[in-house]
């Protein structure tokens, strides 16, 4: 249950970076691997 929480809240604030991103707004991303293994984050932004 809290693993599609989880994901919930992450595809809406990754919506929410998207939509300011689209506006020309300057985000901050903060990852905090907390015990979470994350081997590598890729962030690819497109014009």
């Amino acid at each position: 249950m809290d693993k599609l929480r989880l994901n919930k809240e992450l595809k809406n604030k990754i919506s929410r970076m998207v939509d300011n991103l689209h506006e020309g707004k300057e985000i901050t991303l903060k990852v905090t691997p907390k015990g979470l293994k994350v081997a590598a984050v890729d962030i690819k932004i497109i014009k």
